[in-house]
């Protein structure tokens, strides 16, 4: 799916990760384009967590926030209070499930569209859910 405006995008993000609508009850709470569509971002929320996912000239990024993480730009890693990269948050799963001997996920990936950079976060994703959750809950992730 190409992206051509704001409505494509959140149709690609309600696509691409329904069952973070079905099964857990997110909403989109907030969208935002500028630049004729150039740069794109979507806040989905739940009753535990905000997920973020912004397009910037074909390049997507995704991350995970508290519930009450600002519902704004990405202002750059280190930078964004309240959320991580969901890159990272893979990371301190892949750590526990090295140390519990669980096979880990892999580490790096390298994507030929932004639709199958989405598609295999989605899948990471749900897979992982129950763990993020349980990470989070008992302060192993630090937003």
């Amino acid at each position: 799916m190409t992206i051509y405006t704001l409505s494509d995008f959140v149709q690609l993000v309600r696509r691409e990760f329904c069952f973070l609508f079905s099964k857990y009850g997110y909403e989109v709470v907030s969208s935002k384009s500028v630049r004729s569509d150039e740069h794109m971002f979507l806040v989905i929320k739940s009753q535990e967590f905000s997920i973020r996912i912004q397009y910037d000239l074909g390049h997507i990024e995704i991350s995970l926030g508290t519930f009450d993480a600002p519902a704004e730009w990405m202002k750059g890693i280190g930078n964004d209070p309240g959320w991580l990269p969901i890159e990272a948050v893979f990371e301190v799963l892949t750590d526990e499930q090295a140390m519990t001997g669980v096979e880990s996920v892999e580490q790096s990936e390298i994507y030929e569209t932004y639709e199958d950079r989405m598609a295999h976060i989605s899948e990471k994703l749900e897979r992982m859910y129950d763990e993020i959750r349980e990470i989070a809950l008992t302060d192993k992730l630090s937003f």
